[in-house]
């Protein structure tokens, strides 16, 4: 069996948040209307009356790992899945919403003997498990009724409280503080109740800015004195890691603070290690006192999350996939079992009938029908760039300097609400397609929204189809299959 270790060749508990270096913008949403200045309010995911039809999807991110005892939970793309532990086979899928509708389920927590997990900016999705093997959608909760577009959950004395766009609002009361603000990881600290926003912590009550820090999580119990934090705060292109006290302080700046290269995924402490986690590996930190040790380094790249569970091994899930490990105190894999997805997909080429892309993980190749294989090698330089220029009858558009506009045949600049980065522009069958991060975006003649599908992004690719239709290639998301029933096209 492949080892994980390959990977790098080929290619929250508190809840736990993606740290990524960048700046986030919310906004407002509301009901679609006319846009003079071609900014429009993002609408409420209804697929039912959609122009765009999606008839074959493949792959996607593995995001968050639970350990259940007789269970493993793991959110994949929009769905949870119910793990048999021995042998990693999915015992249920539970869909959370439809392919296109919602962004990703990219955090869960417990409360209770309910689980709550985060589709993307869009809703809460409330899960009884009374029976954990058979998890039951109880109701769910939309971003226009929260006040605030979700992307975070931490439980904090048996609250819970959700984050993202637009504050912090506490699930019980809907109670909410730091309005406007791109908010994260909530914790009880020793000067109060306070949340991460960008590199800042600041205080819920009254806004005070009391620390440094892009996310917290307390300390397990027994891990050095009570109200310690593991920290996270970015950088450009780097972010520290390390151990913080109560009063949001660096425990030593010099022995207990570590540089990390890359985007830091997720940090977990146990075994009485600092796990962090990048894109292209695991670092775990052997915590002595107030001091991290030298770390021991996995090459596994594309994980986003991980736990430890019975009898030594570890879960670890992500771009490649699913996984059991065991992790030698050397730096050593040994895969127990794994299931491969295809996401990471960073290059990609088509020929009119079917898709190949891939990344480090590895490379795939997508039919229209939904169909995929594997492939054994990397085309290499045959891969195209995503297109960033489209031709149409009208004339060409393009995307704009400032990597989130389009710029329109007739002059005219249309940006997508929220401001994603544009990663291609191509026109299909008349109509001008835009991937960003957020997902597709369809424009027609008159510059006029068709339709929008929600997806994990960024899509870096849209290829038309010789039939007709195009297929998305994400990062994030894998493959689709789309078609689009409309009426005025730029051609």
């Amino acid at each position: 069996m492949t080892s994980l270790s390959s990977l790098s060749s080929l290619c929250r508990w508190p809840p736990i948040i993606p740290i990524i270096p960048a700046i986030l913008v919310w906004v407002s949403l509301g009901p679609l209307a006319g846009c003079a200045s071609r900014v429009c309010a993002w609408p409420e995911p209804d697929r039912a009356a959609a122009d765009l039809l999606v008839t074959a999807h493949a792959g996607g991110t593995h995001y968050r790992t639970r350990d259940m005892g007789d269970y493993w939970y793991q959110t994949w793309a929009r769905t949870l899945l119910v793990v048999e532990p021995a042998t990693g086979e999915v015992m249920r899928s539970i869909e959370l919403a439809p392919v296109g509708a919602s962004g990703p389920a990219s955090d869960m927590t417990l409360v209770g003997d309910r689980l709550f997990i985060v589709l993307e900016r869009t809703e809460v999705v409330v899960l009884s498990v009374a029976d954990p093997g058979r998890p039951r959608i109880e109701y769910r909760v939309g971003h226009a009724e929260l006040g605030v577009e979700p992307t975070t959950l931490s439980v904090v004395n048996g609250q819970l409280y959700v984050s993202g766009g637009g504050g912090v609002i506490r699930w019980s009361d809907r109670a909410r503080w730091l309005l406007g603000m791109e908010c994260g990881t909530v914790v009880e600290s020793g000067v109060g109740l306070v949340a991460c926003t960008g590199r800042r912590v600041h205080r819920l009550d009254d806004t005070r800015f009391v620390g440094s820090a892009s996310a917290l999580y307390p300390m397990p119990e027994g891990m050095g004195p009570a109200g310690r934090f593991a920290f996270v705060r970015v950088g450009s292109g780097t972010a520290s890691v390390g151990l913080m006290t109560g009063r949001l302080r660096e425990v030593n700046m010099k022995l207990s603070t570590v540089d990390v290269e890359g985007v830091v995924r997720c940090v977990r402490v146990f075994d009485d290690r600092l796990w962090v986690v990048t894109d292209s590996r695991i670092a775990a930190y052997p915590i002595s006192g107030d001091r991290l040790l030298e770390p021991v380094v996995y090459p596994i790249a594309g994980a986003r999350d991980l736990c430890f569970v019975e009898g030594g091994a570890v879960v670890v899930v992500g771009t490649f996939g699913r996984a059991v490990v065991r992790l030698d105190r050397d730096g050593g894999v040994q895969t127990v079992h794994e299931h491969r997805e295809p996401a990471g997909l960073l290059r990609a080429r088509c020929d009119g009938r079917f898709v190949q892309a891939g990344g480090p993980g590895g490379w795939w190749q997508y039919e229209p029908s939904g169909r995929l294989s594997r492939m054994a090698g990397d085309p290499g330089d045959a891969a195209a760039p995503p297109a960033v220029v489209a031709a149409t009858l009208a004339g060409d558009a393009s995307v704009g300097a400032d990597g989130v506009s389009v710029i329109l045949p007739d002059g005219a600049v249309y940006t997508e609400p929220g401001s994603p980065v544009v990663s291609c522009i191509v026109a299909v069958d008349g109509y001008l397609w835009i991937g960003h991060d957020r997902g597709i975006t369809v424009l027609d003649g008159q510059g006029g929204v068709i339709d929008r599908l929600r997806l994990a992004g960024p899509v870096r690719y849209v290829f038309p189809m010789a039939l007709g239709g195009a297929v998305w290639v994400s990062e994030a998301g894998g493959f689709g299959t789309v078609s689009l029933r409309a009426a005025r096209g730029f051609d």
